[in-house]
């Protein structure tokens, strides 16, 4: 996202707005130690336009806890850790309602529809490195099929 924007010459900010362990991480069952949520807000001309959130597990990324309210960048701390992303499988593309707390991240009204995607992000050996769910304000972004 980020150097599709850069290249672009979008002016963008990623800001990490923390990690998060899952309780419930059932939804999750393709990993077997615990999940841990990394949220990013991308701001685009100074708007708040998309959270993007990667659910990892702590086992593949065992610094994270100490290291994740500094990711800007998911992409990035994979490269960093020697991890080498392929593609995303089991795209989904759904429209929804912003929550309470993302009218507030987003700083848009409850009735701004999001594109929301969601997929598991696949390394070069096929296995599952994340579950990824963006949500973009469709009043900034338009998707075209």
């Amino acid at each position: 996202f980020t150097k599709k924007m850069l290249e672009q010459g979008i002016p963008l900010e990623n800001i990490n707005l923390g990690i998060k362990k899952i309780d419930d991480s059932r939804r999750f069952n393709e990993f077997k130690s615990d999940v841990y949520s990394v949220t990013r807000l991308r701001v685009l001309y100074g708007i708040p336009a998309a959270i993007h959130r990667s659910y990892v597990e702590i086992d593949k990324f065992p610094d994270l806890e100490e290291n994740g309210d500094n990711i800007s960048s998911i992409h990035d701390y994979y490269i960093k850790n020697g991890i080498k992303f392929d593609k995303v499988k089991d795209r989904i593309l759904n429209v929804e309602f912003p929550t309470d707390e993302e009218i507030k991240i987003l700083k848009c009204k409850s009735l701004v529809p999001l594109l929301v995607f969601r997929g598991k992000l696949l390394d070069e050996n096929g296995e599952i490195i994340e579950y990824t769910e963006t949500k973009y304000r469709n009043d900034i972004f338009t998707y075209s099929l």
